[in-house]
């Protein structure tokens, strides 16, 4: 018997799977591909969570490279209500008495501005006595007050519960915990 004739035997006599067996292999993927499913929901919420915590990190950095090189103060802020946080320098646009008032005046150039994504929240800022600070023209943190300060920024996935926070330093480096 020649090996085309055992393979023709073979298929002859075998009469394929059963509807028990479809039916166990068909919940098996069903099984596996919830479980990915869900495995890659909390992936993706993690690394959002993590990105939009970077972006503020790099926002704050950047408003210290700013500060430094230019010789100016630079006031960043962060409104939890509207999930945002932006940077300016606070030279007064052009009116010397208003320089320093950490408010935004018109013709005060801003450095960046931005909006966490709608999965994350700014869920704390915590800047001695207020939701900003500033960055003097040596780079150091000061608050409303004109003292040196330390804070927190926290953010947030509500869905998950996870949370990032920054912490700036009274050197003026932040950092991720």
């Amino acid at each position: 018997m020649n090996k085309s004739e055992m393979i023709y035997r073979i298929l002859k006599t075998s009469k394929g799977v059963t509807l028990i067996e479809l039916m166990v292999t068909i919940c098996i993927v069903a099984i596996l591909a919830t479980t990915g499913a869900s495995l890659m929901m909390d992936f993706r919420a993690l690394h959002q969570l993590n990105g939009a915590t970077m972006e503020v990190l790099i926002g704050m950095q950047k408003a210290r490279s700013v500060a430094l090189k230019n010789n100016r103060n630079v006031v960043v802020e962060f409104d939890k209500d509207k999930g945002s946080y932006s940077a300016f320098i606070d030279d007064g646009g052009g009116d010397i008495t208003k320089a320093g008032n950490m408010t935004k005046e018109s013709g005060e150039m801003s450095i960046f501005g931005g909006i966490v994504p709608g999965f994350v929240t700014i869920s704390n800022v915590n800047f001695s006595t207020a939701k900003k600070f500033t960055y003097t023209n040596k780079g150091f943190p000061k608050n409303i007050g004109g003292n040196a300060t330390t804070g927190t920024i926290e953010l947030t996935n509500p869905s998950t519960g996870d949370k990032r926070q920054i912490d700036l330093y009274i050197t003026g480096h932040a950092q991720i915990q």
